[in-house]
């Protein structure tokens, strides 16, 4: 949470157009072989440092899908899974934007990063200055 310790995702901001300067210079398959031997090495040491684990409760299915906001705000993992999710979307706006109707070279989406990195930074300055007129409040 922006203000509340939580760092803003300028990292998966910036990697948007940094993929796409790369992709321009050295290839889309560049890009794609790169995160896809990632992918298996982070996969192998998953595998290996995650025990087994037998479920602890029987939870009906509601109660499973309401108790997912308060594991986000309890574990960072799992939050770090929405980062994984936005530069998921990301990549597929890559691909429309890349498309027709659009048709833009990659060196102009990238700088749809840009502009998602200031979007980032400005939330975290908006999240500052409510904080601090909350904590002004009698």
């Amino acid at each position: 949470m922006p203000g509340g310790g939580e760092p803003v995702d300028v990292g998966g901001v910036t990697e948007q157009p940094g993929r796409e300067f790369v992709t321009g210079a050295a290839g889309w398959r560049t890009i794609f072989a790169l995160a896809a031997v990632v992918a298996v090495l982070l996969a192998v040491l998953l595998y290996r440092a995650t025990p087994p684990l037998a479920p602890r409760a029987r939870v009906p299915y509601p109660a499973l899908i309401a108790s997912v906001g308060a594991v986000l705000m309890r574990e960072r993992a799992a939050r770090w899974t929405l980062v994984a999710a936005f530069t998921l979307v990301w990549t597929a706006l890559t691909f429309l934007l890349s498309g027709p109707p659009f048709r833009y070279p990659i060196a102009v989406i990238g700088l749809f990063g840009l502009t998602g990195l200031a979007g980032a930074l400005a939330v975290q300055h908006a999240g500052r200055l409510l904080c601090n007129s909350c904590e002004k409040r009698p």
